[in-house]
């Protein structure tokens, strides 16, 4: 099984366009979810009004700018590992 299993191995070429793929696409857009999630919570349980418009502002832009996000932190990961 162990040699069947290292022969299938697929090349180590192919695991960055595969982790960009995976991370762009489907980690980074759930991670942004949770966080406009946490935003708008935290935006209701606000009593000021200022800061409450500031974390539904804040939610705003990373739903709008998911992939910009995305791509900049996919480049900040590879470069840090």
């Amino acid at each position: 099984l162990a040699l069947y299993l290292n022969a299938r191995q697929p090349a180590t070429a192919t695991f960055e366009p595969f982790f960009r793929e995976w991370f762009t696409q489907e980690y980074f857009p759930l991670v942004s979810q949770k966080m406009q999630r946490e935003l708008q919570q935290r935006a209701q349980a606000q009593s000021n009004v200022f800061d409450s418009l500031a974390s539904q502002f804040k939610g705003w832009v990373m739903g709008k700018t998911e992939s910009l996000h995305a791509s900049a932190l996919y480049e900040f990961v590879m470069k840090q590992s």
